[in-house]
């Protein structure tokens, strides 16, 4: 009986001795991932200053419309400009220094009717520069373009230049004669004054 009860005794220590190493191995792990998930994937590190890419891919956008009623085709492609940024500098802890850096873009437009081109051209940013929107141009990035409405004299995109992570933009329409054959730019005015 005594040994009986003392292999019983010996049984019960291990397995409870095993539970114990297990769990603290399976909260690791699970600690571990998180952080993975939770880290910011940092571009460069050089001394003091912490650089991050926005967005961290260079996609390329393209739209391709064809317009069946007025036999017009669209091409917009969407890329990016090499080594042209918006900066947005901040200081976190005394001596460490982080720089967000927004990709400058750039769109490609290609207006054709009835297969004759009538545009092929790029605009960045500064093409859409006046006298209203120079401090904009200078801190913002031309972050959308997109047709907005189509007729028989005119072709209506609606862009957006904006400072990164803030909601101050520059709205514009910018419509395209197809008569005149040139674009007009007319600043966007929130009918809420907002």
């Amino acid at each position: 009986m005594k040994i009986k009860s003392t292999v019983t005794f010996i049984l019960l220590f291990v397995i409870m001795s095993c539970k114990q190493e297990v769990k603290p191995s399976l909260v690791k792990k699970k600690e571990k991932q998180d952080n993975q998930i939770a880290k910011p994937k940092i571009e460069k590190v050089k001394d003091s200053l912490v650089i991050t890419y926005f967005p961290q891919k260079k996609d390329t956008f393209k739209l391709d419309t064809l317009l069946l009623q007025d036999k017009v085709r669209v091409i917009l492609s969407e890329s990016y400009i090499p080594k042209s940024y918006v900066i947005n500098s901040f200081e976190v802890e005394k001596g460490l220094r982080y720089e967000h850096r927004y990709r400058d873009s750039k769109i490609d437009v290609k207006v054709f009717k009835e297969g004759d081109k009538l545009v092929d051209t790029t605009f960045i940013k500064s093409s859409f520069l006046n006298e209203n929107n120079k401090e904009i141009i200078n801190v913002g990035n031309l972050q959308g373009y997109n047709i907005e409405a189509v007729n028989n004299e005119t072709l209506d995109f609606f862009g957006s230049i904006c400072k990164p992570d803030t909601d101050w933009c520059y709205d514009f329409y910018h419509i395209y004669d197809l008569k005149e054959r040139k674009f007009i730019t007319k600043e966007y005015i929130d009918p809420e004054g907002g």
